[in-house]
């Protein structure tokens, strides 16, 4: 823990491409990480059940970050504020619906793309038994009082019915490869 704590007092690491001094700066779900002295990088994603495992990822991917919407509001100046699945906000004039992925760059959270929830694009399973895999949604379900909004979606040639909150979407309809390397 000591050798941690020096080399982040150091300013040698950074997190979402931005350097950080605190060594209890918490990393969350597709948060980039970057070892400035080694030019190592790394993106946190779901696999294999567990909920952060670091991959590494090229210089290119260092500065790119897919984010999910949670909730959205209109601001002053008729904007919308979008809030994202690891706290960052982002004001924007195009409409996007909660549950869309957007690839922003970092660290200005500038999107670059936007991802819709829909059939035929990929998604990744972020909670669960099987968090960490990657598969096609077949179908979108509206939720009713008691159930919430559900997809269903094709996994490992298994067919799963979950709820929206366990996935984020990773490419556009019809691609059959995800934007940035989630594993």
């Amino acid at each position: 823990m000591h050798e941690a704590k020096k080399i982040v007092d150091e300013g040698k690491v950074k997190v979402d491409n931005v350097i950080r001094y605190n060594v209890n700066f918490a990393v969350g779900l597709m948060d980039t990480i970057e070892l400035i002295p080694s030019q190592q990088f790394y993106r946190f994603v779901p696999k294999n059940s567990l909920l952060l495992y670091p991959i590494e990822i090229s210089e290119d991917e260092k500065a790119i970050k897919l984010v999910k919407i949670k909730s959205k509001n209109i601001v002053k100046g008729n904007k919308i504020q979008y809030s994202f699945h690891d706290g960052k906000t982002a004001l924007s004039d195009n409409i996007y619906s909660v549950g869309d992925s957007c690839l922003v760059k970092l660290p200005e959270i500038e999107t670059i793309q936007h991802l819709k929830l829909e059939t035929d694009c990929l998604a990744i399973l972020t909670r669960g038994d099987n968090a960490g895999k990657i598969g096609k949604i077949q179908e979108i379900k509206e939720g009713t009082f008691s159930l919430p909004k559900r997809v269903v979606i094709l996994v490992e040639s298994r067919i799963l019915e979950i709820p929206i909150n366990m996935i984020m979407v990773i490419s556009e309809s019809n691609e059959n490869s995800p934007k940035i390397k989630v594993s």
